[in-house]
Formats: structure tokens, C-alpha cells, sequence
């Protein structure tokens, strides 16, 4: 048999070798499992506080058969749930981790979290309270967040965060775009719901009849969904040259999005409190938004510029004090693409499992000429 042919064959059984034992280290760890694009391997994500999450968030009773115990449990669940959503619970959380007492945690959350030792900036002594450590700054965070050649560009959009992302686009060939929704978790949402506004207002966006009609056939709608861990950084910097046109805050509860959360009903990531900004980038005259979703003990969404601000891609926008939470990015009839390394990955592992992304990290880049490009030529 042809060498050749022998090493694609021994390849291909060690890949299902891999994937077989992740899948049997999630089932018996329930732990997830994210996709590192860069080293083209799977991790292992520490999620905090799994087993409290379990307990408030346990799967639903549907069984007629269950034990009273298990009904009893599910009911306390629900009254646990609903009382840290209120929003005033996670404010007094995040007051209190603003306090000096707090500091102490700094060590113990360190070696929990951080696979290797801390560099000498996170040191605890340079901080004056677990918020101030959980606020840190990029420069003191561990590996290069510096924008790539390909990211400095004004046609392609970076990444906000450090995240686990979800890509999902939606296509309008298929779909009407006054109903344009995806799937979730196994749940269907709208961009509507997301966004707070009307389909029609969602639908006219970055609809320009300079474009070709073949390339207006051809752009989706990109909705990227990226949530973020306790122990990441937790600053939301701009994807984009842009300018804040609209600041919207809406009002909701405050459900974590926790993984064991989110596996007993995904619709509380779309629940939850967020704030909606609505960016313009002129280099594409192209609208898109950026939502801050908030969660149970995240003390608060921060905004950090103000209306009609002009950004330079890598910005900081708002963020997150104390808990981990999720953002999402929505570009309505986009003219960008993933990045062929996503795409690959996708292509590999499914569109269903979190892909990580690194701040400041190109996500997505231009395929279809855009407006200015059109009225230039």
C-alpha cells in the first residue's frame, strides 16, 4: 500500500480517536469543550461554580414518574432562580467585590483558573479589590492582543473580546429578512428580539441599490455570539472603525449564561439586561450593532464613550464588572466573510461547538465590493 496513503488512513483514525475521547471526558467531567483555531485542538474550559449551577438550574421534570424530591428540588430551583435575576442582587454583589475585603479571593481564583502562574502584573498586590483584578487592563493580560496586519485594515472586523464564539449567518435567499432568525441551542430567535427594534427598520439596513443585485443576493446576515468566563479579560473594545450612532439599554432580568444555564433554556441569553449600541463604519458605510448582554453577579455593564463617538478599531467601548457574561455582534446584509481559518474550523467540527477568539483577533473580512468602493470606480 502506498506510504502515502497509509499516513492519511492512520490520521484520520487518531482524529476519531481524539474527538471519541473529548466527547467521553465532557460526558463524565461535564466540563465544555472549545475549539482553539490557532493550534487546531480542542480544550477544556474550568467553568466556575458548575455545581451551584447545577442546582439552580437543573433540567426540567417532565418525567410523571419523578420522585417527590426531584419536584420539590425543581421548585426551589426556580424560586433560587428568580430571586438572583433580580438586578438589584447583582448590584449588591458587585458593590461588595469593590471592596477591600475582597482582595484575599484574588489568590485562590488565580489557582483555580490560571493554568500557569500569573505574570508579575497580575500580581495581587497591584490590586486594591477582586473587582480591580477582574477589571484589569489588556496589557496584563498573559499572550499578544495586538492588532495583525490583516486586522489594521478598515475592511475587516476583529474580534471585541475574549470569547468563546458562535457563528451563525442568515442566509436571505432562504429566508424572509422580516423573519430572519437562527437557531440557539436548539431554540429559534429573531434579530428583532435581539436587538430591540422593528424587522422592517432591521431589514432596510445596509441595503444600497449602488450595489449589484447579485451582490446584494449573495450578503447574510452575520450574528456572532461570543461569551465571555470569569477568569477572562472583560473589556469590549470596537471591531471596527465606527462611530456610535444610537446607545439603546434594555431592561430585563438577570438569568446566568452559565453553560448549564444555557442548556436548560438558551432563550435567557437574549432575556437578559444588555445594552445595544448601533455603530456606523464608514470605511464600508456599513450599520451594525454590538450588544453587552449582562448576567446574574455581573455588577454592571460599564459604557465608556458616549454618543456619536468616532472609534478607531481596538477602542475601548464598555465593560463588564465582576462575572462573566456574553456580547453579540449583528451585521445586517453583511459584505464580510469569515475568516478562512473559521471557516475551516466550521468545516471541521461542526457549526454547534464554541470556537476560542482572542481580542483584537480578524474575524471576519471583505468578499463583496462595498458602497465606496462601487461609487469610486
Amino acid at each position: 500500500m502506498n506510504t502515502s496513503i497509509l499516513a492519511h488512513i492512520v490520521t484520520l483514525f487518531k482524529s476519531i480517536g481524539e474527538a471519541i475521547r473529548y466527547c467521553l471526558l465532557c460526558y463524565i467531567t461535564q466540563m465544555p469543550w472549545i475549539y482553539h483555531a490557532d493550534h487546531k485542538a480542542f480544550f477544556f474550559e474550568p467553568t466556575t461554580a458548575r455545581r451551584m449551577m447545577r442546582q439552580l438550574y437543573p433540567q426540567p421534570v417532565k418525567n410523571i414518574q419523578a420522585t417527590l424530591s426531584a419536584r420539590i428540588h425543581y421548585q426551589i430551583a426556580i424560586i433560587l432562580r428568580l430571586f438572583f435575576s433580580k438586578p438589584v442582587i447583582s448590584t449588591i454583589i458587585g458593590w461588595l467585590q469593590k471592596s477591600r475585603l475582597t482582595k484575599p479571593a484574588i489568590i485562590p481564583f488565580q489557582q483555580s483558573h490560571l493554568a500557569d502562574l500569573p505574570t508579575p502584573a497580575l500580581h495581587p498586590e497591584n490590586f486594591s479589590n477582586f473587582n480591580s483584578y477582574f477589571q484589569r487592563r489588556l496589557s496584563e493580560c498573559e499572550g499578544n492582543r495586538s492588532l495583525d496586519a490583516q486586522g489594521q485594515q478598515s475592511t475587516t472586523c476583529a474580534s471585541p473580546c475574549d470569547a468563546r464564539t458562535l457563528f451563525f449567518e442568515i442566509d436571505h435567499a432562504q429566508k424572509s429578512t422580516h423573519n430572519a432568525s437562527w437557531c440557539f441551542k436548539g431554540e429559534k430567535f429573531n434579530l428583532a428580539q435581539l436587538l430591540g427594534l422593528s424587522s422592517n427598520t432591521i431589514a432596510s439596513l445596509n441595503q444600497y441599490p449602488q450595489r449589484a443585485e447579485a451582490d446584494q443576493k449573495k450578503h447574510k446576515t452575520q450574528v456572532i455570539c461570543q461569551r465571555l468566563c470569569p477568569f477572562d479579560y472583560h473589556h469590549i473594545h470596537a471591531p471596527m472603525d465606527c462611530h456610535i450612532q444610537e446607545i439603546t439599554w434594555l431592561k430585563g432580568p438577570l438569568f446566568s449564561v452559565h453553560p448549564s444555564a444555557i442548556a436548560t433554556k438558551a432563550q435567557y441569553f437574549f432575556q437578559n439586561q444588555r445594552l445595544c449600541l448601533t455603530l456606523k463604519a464608514a470605511a464600508l458605510d456599513l450599520t451594525f450593532f454590538l450588544v453587552a448582554i449582562g448576567a446574574t453577579a455581573v455588577g454592571s455593564i460599564e459604557l465608556l464613550c458616549r454618543k456619536e463617538a468616532r472609534l478607531t478599531k481596538g477602542d475601548l467601548i464598555a465593560s463588564f464588572a465582576c462575572g462573566g457574561s456574553s456580547t453579540a455582534l449583528v451585521i445586517p446584509n453583511s459584505p464580510l466573510v469569515l475568516e478562512k481559518k473559521f471557516q475551516q474550523a466550521i468545516a471541521k467540527i461542526g457549526p454547534g461547538l464554541e470556537i476560542f477568539t482572542h481580542c483584537h483577533e480578524s474575524l471576519l473580512v471583505q468578499h463583496y465590493p462595498s458602497k465606496l468602493d462601487a461609487s469610486q470606480s
